[in-house]
């Protein structure tokens, strides 16, 4: 009985590792899910978000079946730093379980941060992420302010740098946002900020050490004035003690995605192959799976 018991649990875990694997090559290879959707199924993006903004659902399937499977990380909260229409902390707190009030999102544009306030009940923060408070320039599409993936805090200095336009908007530390939230620690932190995610890090002073999982965007080139490129950003991650799990780089050999893991909750571990069970190596206490 305890061996039938073991072979379904190691059935169970197979397939799902299958099924991410089965993701990530179907996102890597077709792009957006409205390209997959006949292989993978996928919710439809929530009524309020526009047609032409990016959803990353794929990624995040791939991305939490690796927490669960793998590394069993309990994720209890979302902070979104570059939220867009929060289109993914929709479809990431939908697959967590979160309640709203657990999924706390921040995003610049004020047209975007209402149309998130008008359609979920997630703790919303109009500004940017600076390193100091205060107001700060923010560049947007001249033609579309709210355009996805597209708004920075640093001038391009690559592709077309007249279709953007400076604005004026506050900005304040990661540091006192989470403060005002009265987490004790963030258990899963997505930044897209375009160019500055160094930055991010750096405000969120030793809350970033009391972070569990990470997710993020860097640039291996200066895209935009000022920002700092991912060997500056993983040196910070590595230097707080995370160690990177994934790391997927985009066709233009420039962006990448990555997810990085606190080594504090990544539970380093050994298989035993006689008893098929996992030994924590810090202690030697066995730990089934």
């Amino acid at each position: 009985m305890k061996r039938d018991c073991e072979l379904n649990v190691s059935g169970n875990r197979m397939r799902h590792r299958l099924s991410s694997a089965v993701t990530h090559f179907l996102s890597q290879r077709f792009g957006p899910p409205e390209h997959v959707l006949s292989f993978v199924p996928v919710p439809a993006k929530p009524a309020w978000v526009p047609d032409d903004a990016k959803v990353d659902y794929l990624t995040w399937l791939h991305y939490l079946a690796r927490l669960r499977d793998d590394f069993q990380i309990e994720i209890s909260n979302l902070l979104e730093i570059g939220a867009n229409y929060a289109q993914d902390a929709w479809f990431i707190g939908g697959k967590l379980d979160l309640s709203d009030l657990d999924i706390a999102v921040v995003e610049p544009i004020a047209g975007n941060a209402e149309v998130i306030r008008k359609n979920t009940g997630f703790r919303v923060f109009e500004c940017a992420v600076t390193e100091r408070e205060g107001d700060t320039s923010l560049w947007v599409p001249k033609d579309n302010v709210s355009a996805w993936g597209e708004a920075s805090l640093g001038e391009r200095t690559l592709g077309d740098q007249e279709a953007f336009r400076e604005m004026r908007i506050s900005g304040r530390p990661a540091s006192g946002i989470v403060n005002q939230l009265g987490w004790s620690a963030v258990d899963l932190l997505k930044i897209d900020v375009e160019g500055f995610s160094a930055s991010v890090l750096r405000s969120l002073g030793s809350h970033l050490g009391r972070t569990k999982v990470i997710q993020l965007e860097t640039e291996r080139l200066e895209f935009w004035k000022g920002q700092e490129t991912e060997e500056v950003v993983f040196a910070i991650l590595k230097a707080h003690g995370f160690v990177m799990v994934d790391y997927s780089l985009a066709p233009d050999g420039v962006q990448a995605d990555s997810l990085w893991i606190n080594s504090a909750f990544a539970g380093a571990r050994a298989l035993n192959r006689h008893t098929n069970e996992w030994q924590e190596l810090r202690t030697g206490r066995g730990v089934s799976r």
